[in-house]
């Protein structure tokens, strides 16, 4: 019997001796969402004050003590992190990742062009520099985007159209610092010639299962996009920490939020947002999840869980690409689509994660089940030879364009660069004719070829 269905088992009895379960439910990030789906399990108590506890939820910033946990106690013990999560939302962590992935035979194009430059690197400058070069030539675009390696809300993030300016700015943070220095998505999609990204919830399971929830949510820039003026971080990041600053914050939707279908109606044709765009998140939840899965959790803890927020961006083409991973992502209920949307996701984060290892007593006493959340099946990825493994260990990688990205970029449409069946999210082929399917979970999508081709890791 499994450690999970012996804990479930015990977890039934109403009449455990030292009573209800604890959960210690930590400030920030509307903690109160987890709060409130606590109080519906009436078999949960908050912990004491110092006391001990079942269940920890916390948010960004807030340290958890990996070596108390699971000691000294043949309770459950759940906590809302997975050990070593940086692997997928640290900015080089992720970097790395995404470098592996690239070098699969069938490389996506929704990997973003990146390097990772370390100050005072010249082979890292060099390498970025001959990019620059290509795509100064190829016309296809010479604005690049630079990030450090750990900040959120839009903290450090630097926008350059120009290779000297990009490198000065590299070279000027502190000794042995790293940069992620990706090429910027030059022609994005617009709503009402404004920017846009999409915010995705992937929830990885005690189980190990991994569920994108089928709502994702548009968070929109208030003011309008334009190349003339890098500098003007509001047209250009669509966090909240930067829109909430801007006067015009809020005046074209709530809280500068659409939901999905509010999406589609916006962009028309352009775009075919539950069709094939959510045939290529669901693509880079299976193969990105599925490379870094088995580093997560190390120890092989039981119990241990996470919600992970997955920004995408749209160009003006139809495709998509991955922007970044985020722990503890935001759950503010901001406007009437969040404040709908987000207890929802937390309770059911609670149905699949605390309830799995600790059910109601009752039947009756289980709030009403949700189903927002679809399973993804994790595909393969093909382990990478010795002198690209270490490549990816030092850090000195860049993620250079697939045929796929190369041909969306240059020919305005996605290319496949062989004549061979695409991946679908599953990892099975896919058909070449786009014609209704079902995902991992069920979910009726419109699953036409996925852009393929090639990328390469390079020592920088």
């Amino acid at each position: 019997m499994s450690a999970m269905a012996a804990h479930s088992q015990t977890a039934g009895d109403a009449t455990r001796k030292d009573g209800p379960y604890r959960y210690l439910v930590l400030p920030g990030n509307e903690s109160a969402l987890m709060r409130e789906a606590m109080e519906r399990r009436p078999w949960w108590r908050p912990a004491e004050e110092g006391g001990a506890w079942n269940f920890w939820w916390g948010g960004n910033g807030q340290k958890f003590e990996w070596a108390s946990f699971g000691s000294g106690s043949n309770e459950p013990r759940m906590v809302n992190r997975i050990e070593n999560h940086k692997e997928v939302c640290s900015k080089s962590g992720l970097a790395e990742n995404l470098a592996i992935l690239a070098q699969q035979p069938d490389a996506p194009a929704w990997i973003p062009e990146t390097y990772v430059l370390s100050q005072g690197d010249p082979k890292g400058a060099a390498a970025f520099k001959r990019a620059y070069e290509r795509h100064a030539r190829a016309g296809t675009g010479t604005t690049w985007i630079v990030k450090p390696t750990s900040c959120n809300r839009g903290n450090g993030i630097e926008i350059f159209n120009a290779a000297a300016a990009v490198l000065a700015h590299v070279g000027s943070r502190r000794p042995g610092s790293r940069s992620i220095v990706q090429k910027y998505i030059d022609a994005p999609l617009l709503v009402g010639g404004r920017k846009f990204d999409l915010r995705a919830y992937v929830l990885v399971t005690p189980g190990r299962e991994v569920f994108l929830h089928r709502e994702a949510y548009v968070r929109t820039c208030a003011t309008p996009y334009s190349l003339s003026d890098v500098s003007n971080k509001a047209s250009h990041l669509t966090n909240d920490a930067v829109q909430k600053k801007t006067e015009e914050y809020g005046q074209h939707e709530d809280h500068c939020k659409l939901t999905l279908d509010e999406l589609q109606a916006a962009v028309g044709a352009a775009a075919d947002v539950h069709g094939a765009v959510r045939v290529q998140m669901v693509d880079c939840v299976s193969r990105l999840f599925g490379l870094v899965l088995p580093k997560l959790d190390p120890k092989r803890r039981a119990h241990s869980f996470e919600l992970f927020g997955l920004d995408f961006m749209i160009d003006a083409h139809g495709g998509v690409t991955l922007i970044e991973v985020n722990t503890s992502p935001a759950l503010f209920r901001q406007g009437r689509y969040l404040s709908d949307l987000l207890p929802r996701v937390v309770e059911e984060v609670a149905q699949r994660c605390v309830d799995a290892v600790v059910p109601p007593p009752r039947v009756g006493d289980a709030p009403k089940r949700l189903d927002g959340f679809e399973r993804v099946t994790l595909a393969a990825c093909t382990s990478l030879g010795p002198s690209s493994a270490a490549a990816a260990a030092a850090g000195a990688v860049a993620v250079e364009p697939s045929a796929a990205r190369a041909g969306r970029v240059g020919a305005g449409a996605a290319a496949s660069a062989a004549p061979k069946p695409a991946r679908c999210a599953a990892g099975a082929a896919a058909p070449a004719a786009a014609k209704p399917a079902r995902t991992a979970g069920g979910a009726s999508v419109q699953k036409g070829p996925l852009p393929t081709g090639r990328a390469v890791v390079a020592a920088t």
